[in-house]
């Protein structure tokens, strides 16, 4: 598993390529000049700028498939982001947590480990809910300079069945926690975002032609019929 910093690093570098590639985009397609042109209302203007555009269409397309590989590689880059990050805390977190294994977790508690995260170097705070009570305990992961990197997660312990440390009997569970959070790291975020995009292509190439195989069936069909009941039907058949 890659550090926390690294993958958040590349994260950002996405970011500001994708803002790039967008930039490039913007120019392929003459969106300033067009929108000059406009306001001056010399449309013979804005018809020769769409002419040219559309000439870049190849290079706008292939600038567009960048930025949906590296979009979708950000997703995965973020899910690490939080792997990371509570690998690189587990043991503070665990330490606090540790001698509570199995006992309930009460407001006594909530209060102790609000400090006790405080003092391993990490941020904690309680969120409220309407009438009043505390609902739970947010734990924010600071970076070296001591504060949460912008969009960084954290965890939110409350009293709920998809709870890191508390179970649905209201104990703290620390045994698994960390192998919980660590299973969603994905080794090569580049490798999985072509394989989502593929496997997207193949799906939608699916569901196109799906729905050609509908319409040619409605199209012989009377118009009392659909396809969908109609092939309902037929596999009733066999």
């Amino acid at each position: 598993m890659k550090l926390y910093k690294d993958i958040h690093k590349h994260h950002i570098d996405n970011i500001n390529f994708i803002d790039n590639l967008k930039n490039q985009i913007k120019s392929l397609e003459y969106r300033d000049a067009i929108g000059a042109a406009i306001d001056a209302r010399d449309f013979n203007r804005v018809k020769e700028l769409h002419a040219a555009a559309n000439g870049n269409a190849a290079e706008i397309n292939a600038l567009n498939d960048q930025i949906l590989f590296l979009q979708v590689q950000n997703k995965f880059l973020q899910v690490n982001e939080k792997a990371a990050l509570f690998a690189e805390n587990y043991p503070k977190i665990a330490a606090i947590f540790a001698p509570y294994e199995g006992r309930p977790y009460g407001e006594k508690t909530k209060e102790k480990f609000y400090n006790d995260i405080h003092a391993a170097g990490l941020s904690a705070w309680f969120s409220w809910s309407h009438n009043g009570s505390a609902a739970g305990l947010h734990i924010a992961f600071l970076n070296a300079e001591g504060y949460k990197d912008h969009g960084a997660p954290e965890l939110f312990v409350y009293t709920r069945e998809n709870t890191v440390f508390i179970d649905t009997d209201n104990k703290i569970r620390v045994a698994g926690a960390a192998a919980a959070i660590s299973e969603k790291y994905t080794d090569n975020p580049a490798k999985a975002a072509r394989n989502v995009l593929k496997a997207f292509k193949a799906y939608k190439t699916a569901v196109d032609k799906a729905g050609a195989a509908q319409k040619a069936l409605n199209d012989i069909l009377p118009y009392s019929m659909n396809a969908f009941n109609a092939v309902s039907d037929v596999y009733g058949l066999f």
